[in-house]
């Protein structure tokens, strides 16, 4: 049953999530809905830009420093109105434990991350309702000013959207290098666990599975107790060895469109 909602909740979404790259990528797909989206990089930013908007739908991560998802769940359901605004958690964390937890906290659905497009839209559809979703549409259309077109969105801007997310993964993998050398140094598994959290739960968002599959290998033995140092550094060594393949892969996909679009105009 779609949750009742105002009209004045209309177009906008509400992302909270520590994940540059999966924020983007939700960003991107909410725009393709033609909602207008609205960003938080933790919780306690997240319930301040609650407090400025009213949206229809909240996107939430469990994993974030500062104030996690759970503290912020309980948080949004103490607050009027926004109790009865839907929250989808989307998580890397989706074992029973945490699904359980995170509905009884007040979620109306837990999704795995990295995130399935059809399933998101799904559960979009079936919280909102279909005719909620198409006026979304319908009321984006008629805004002349709308600074991100949906109706010229095509295959080939999707194509160059995907590029320029994996783009800014790789620019942000030299931070995410530099904490695990550190967490290596320091001896410190929970840093390490964070950093290959967030590795688990953006590779395929950006169309590089094994990155993915690399991160939650790393989280693995980072959990483990106690913690086999040297296999952190092997797996480690494998991650640096695959980022430096997948930039070479952007790069010349990168000149390969530009040479495509400088052909075609």
């Amino acid at each position: 049953m779609p949750i009742q909602i105002q009209e004045d909740k209309l177009a906008s979404v509400l992302i909270i999530d520590d994940g540059a790259v999966t924020r983007q990528a939700l960003k991107i797909f909410f725009q393709r809905l033609y909602f207008t989206v609205i960003t938080a990089n933790d919780g306690l930013e997240g319930l301040r830009k609650l407090s400025e908007s009213t949206p229809a739908l909240i996107i939430l991560d469990l994993l974030m420093p500062n104030f996690d998802g759970m503290k912020t769940l309980r948080a949004m359901k103490q607050r009027q109105p926004n109790s009865s605004i839907p929250v989808i958690v989307v998580s890397a964390h989706t074992d029973r434990q945490h699904v359980v937890a995170a509905v009884e906290a007040g979620a109306h659905a837990v999704l795995s991350k990295p995130f399935n497009e059809d399933t998101l839209h799904k559960k979009v559809v079936e919280l909102l309702g279909e005719e909620f979703v198409k006026n979304v549409k319908k009321q984006s259309l008629l805004r002349e000013s709308n600074k991100f077109s949906p109706s010229r969105f095509t295959a080939e801007d999707q194509r160059r959207l995907t590029l320029r997310l994996a783009k800014h993964f790789i620019s942000l993998f030299d931070d995410k290098r530099k904490k695990i050398s550190s967490a290596i140094e320091l001896k410190h598994s929970s840093q390490l666990v964070k950093v290959a959290h967030d590795l688990k739960g953006s590779g395929t968002t950006v169309g590089y599975e094994d990155i993915t599959f690399l991160g939650a290998e790393l989280e693995d033995i980072a959990k483990a107790d106690p913690v086999d140092w040297p296999k952190v550094e092997e797996c480690f060594g494998r991650i640096k060895a695959r980022f430096t393949e997948i930039a070479d892969d952007v790069q010349r996909k990168i000149q390969e469109s530009n040479q495509q679009q400088a052909m075609s105009s």
